[in-house]
């Protein structure tokens, strides 16, 4: 054979494992249709679009955006026009380049093939601040509110070609209640301060973020599967909501994160009511337990031989028996970080799990282990990536509040993100904590009454009704219902070495003993290290986002004034210096 021959047989060879390849990607995507991309766009500030039949298909929109994506990340909305100068307006956050806050309409035409048509299907938006309003070729079918997961949409109007999708997102301040209000800070809009809603760390941002796509909803009879491990006794028990009852024998197996197959066994005796199947078997000695040191995780995959369906799980055991936290019959210490959504390139968290990965990596090069997510909870992609290193998390419903059941409605829809949380999240194990918000106060009754629910929805978390609280007593012992505490001080005095900002030095000799003697539950500090530091002006550079360093810029243009530009790094190691003083 000649060399000419040869190598047109390897590229013919070649050629054909890339189509297969191809072909069986576009097979596994068959299924879904993914609608990111670009979208016609219509600013509707002054509320006109309904009344104008906007959900109706455009003609010639000539405004575009990429989804998902934000409004601000697009260029779009009001341009600001601060000028930096030594003022509150200026030095009290990052300024929004462009800002929107109301209802904006998206709108595609999407292609629906003739093998869906008559088939119910789902829309899902990963996630949206605040509301969501869907209607396909013009008709409305329902509005979603969530700030912390996705807003899904069951669609049965949709018809074999082309169809139109119009979402309306708005994300004005629906429950103000959710929110402390930071009067020292001039500017209304600025004002809100819990971290799922506010432009001081993550923006006020519209538009539509992660997954965006169509998917056939399955009929299969199991809808989803949850694994509740218990390692000192070795067992799995599993729960396995259904949309009909089942006479057939379910099958299980465990597969590791290589896919190996470590425990299977087919099930024939199990309880069976309200939509639900219950069982448990045993795995001693199969499974290796999930910690910060051995991430392993697992997959669980449940059904008859027609229909399975599967979730990925850490075989771990969260208790805090006689006050001491242990994970899997161990004893634990947080060495945590607050996560506060300061992203400031984009102005909202970011959604792909390598992100979160290269960020919990940094972490844990010193040395933490813990991260809590203030006043507000992630998305998958950082449970996911968590679970894979091994990091322990704590959630938070959005919400840093004074005035906690004064509102119904606010009431109703914070319980409401409570339990969206614990279903879209509670299988991964890297989620240790739940906390029902930051500093709250108000009425404690209806708290510990939510903290009580949610024990027995699910019990693979702890959970607490606040973060701390200036409220007391609340803020000085835990309440009835709380699983661990969170605060600086008890009766008894300090538990936390830097007092009031910088009160006391660092160190590492101050024993905490007789201050917390006392607390019967795992006592976890409340935001240790907040230091001021003078800002780097070398930083300003760094900005190249949606967001624009006025402050620094401010504090910079008064350096050169008074010729002290070249002392700013000294001065910001100075700063630095104090706070260890």
């Amino acid at each position: 054979m000649s060399y000419y021959t040869k190598f047109t047989t390897i590229f013919l060879v070649v050629v054909c494992a890339l189509q297969l390849s191809c072909v069986s990607d576009k097979e596994a995507d068959s299924n879904k249709i993914d609608l990111s991309g670009e979208w016609s766009l219509r600013l509707d500030s002054l509320d006109t679009g309904t009344k104008e039949n906007w959900q109706m298909a455009w003609d010639n929109e000539t405004q575009k955006v990429q989804l998902p994506g934000t409004l601000d990340e697009a260029g779009i909305g009001k341009k600001d026009t601060l000028t930096p100068a030594l003022n509150n307006y200026v030095l009290s956050s990052l300024t929004r380049k462009r800002q929107y806050i109301g209802k904006a309409w998206y709108q595609k035409q999407i292609e629906i093939p003739k093998k869906w048509e008559g088939k119910s299907l789902m829309l899902n938006l990963e996630r949206v601040l605040w509301k969501s309003t869907v209607f396909v070729n013009g008709e409305e079918v329902g509005s979603r509110e969530s700030l912390i997961g996705n807003h899904q949409y069951e669609l049965s109007n949709l018809k074999a070609g082309e169809n139109t999708i119009s979402i309306l997102i708005d994300n004005s301040d629906f429950y103000p209640d959710i929110n402390v209000i930071g009067d020292r800070y001039p500017v209304k809009v600025n004002q809100e301060m819990a971290h799922a809603y506010t432009n001081h760390t993550q923006i006020k941002w519209n538009g539509i973020l992660g997954d965006i796509s169509i998917r056939p909803v399955s009929q299969k009879i199991f809808k989803s599967v949850e694994v509740y491990p218990d390692t000192k006794t070795g067992i799995l028990n599993i729960e396995v909501a259904t949309d009909s009852s089942t006479s057939k024998p379910i099958s299980v197996e465990v597969l590791d994160s290589e896919g190996a197959s470590v425990f299977s066994e087919s099930i024939s005796e199990y309880s069976e009511e309200e939509n639900k199947i219950q069982f448990q078997f045993s795995v001693e000695g199969a499974l290796e337990e999930w910690d910060e040191f051995n991430p392993q995780l697992y997959t669980v995959q449940v059904g008859t031989e027609e229909k399975k369906i599967t979730k990925t799980f850490g075989y771990r055991s969260l208790s805090h028996d006689g006050g001491e936290l242990t994970l899997n019959d161990h004893r634990i210490f947080l060495r945590g970080n607050l996560e506060c959504v300061i992203f400031p390139l984009t102005g909202r968290p970011p959604m792909q799990k390598e992100e979160w990965l290269d960020l919990y990596q940094k972490a844990k090069a010193y040395g933490l282990n813990h991260f809590r997510f203030h006043s507000w909870c992630p998305p998958e992609a950082a449970f996911a990536a968590a679970d894979e290193i091994g990091m322990y998390l704590q959630v938070e419903l959005p919400h840093w509040s004074l005035k906690v059941g004064e509102d119904e409605k606010t009431w109703q829809f914070l319980e409401s993100e409570a339990d969206k949380i614990i279903a879209d999240y509670g299988h991964h194990p890297s989620f240790l904590f739940m906390s029902m918000g930051n500093e709250l106060e108000g009425n404690f009754d209806l708290l510990n009454n939510l903290v009580s629910e949610l024990k027995e929805k699910d019990t693979r978390h702890l959970y607490a009704t606040t973060s701390f609280s200036f409220q007391q007593p609340v803020g000085t012992r835990p309440e009835p219902e709380d699983e661990f505490f969170v605060t600086q001080w008890t009766d008894k005095g300090w538990i936390r070495g830097q007092g009031v900002f910088n009160e006391y030095s660092p160190n590492f000799e101050t024993d905490y003993t007789a201050n917390s003697r006392n607390i019967e539950v795992p006592l976890i500090s409340h935001e240790i290290g907040q230091y001021s530091v003078y800002p780097d002006i070398n930083e300003i550079e760094d900005y190249t986002g949606v967001l624009k360093p006025s402050n620094f810029i401010a504090v910079k243009e008064d350096l050169e004034k008074k010729n002290l530009l070249s002392l700013a790094p000294d001065f910001t190691k100075a700063s630095g210096k104090l706070a260890a003083m």
